[in-house]
């Protein structure tokens, strides 16, 4: 058994799938991104993700005063 009841042969299976979805040419890049991506969240979640709550606090706000902007 490896990674989460994830044996080897499967691992192999979805990498090989994964290649054959996104070609090798991009693989680098997506890969880039989602570690981009875990980093950000990872550093989001270590700092209390006060930064992440305001933003999206800010931003219902702004939606709803948009929606308050539209005639009925």
């Amino acid at each position: 058994m490896g990674f989460s009841g994830i044996g080897f042969g499967e691992l192999l299976l979805i990498l090989v799938v994964v290649l054959l979805l996104f070609g090798s040419k991009r693989l680098p890049t997506i890969a880039s991104d989602l570690g981009a991506a875990i980093r950000d969240f990872r550093r989001s979640v270590t700092s209390g993700g006060l930064a992440g709550s305001d933003e999206a606090a800010s931003g219902k706000d702004q939606s709803q005063d948009a929606q308050s902007d539209r005639p009925t």
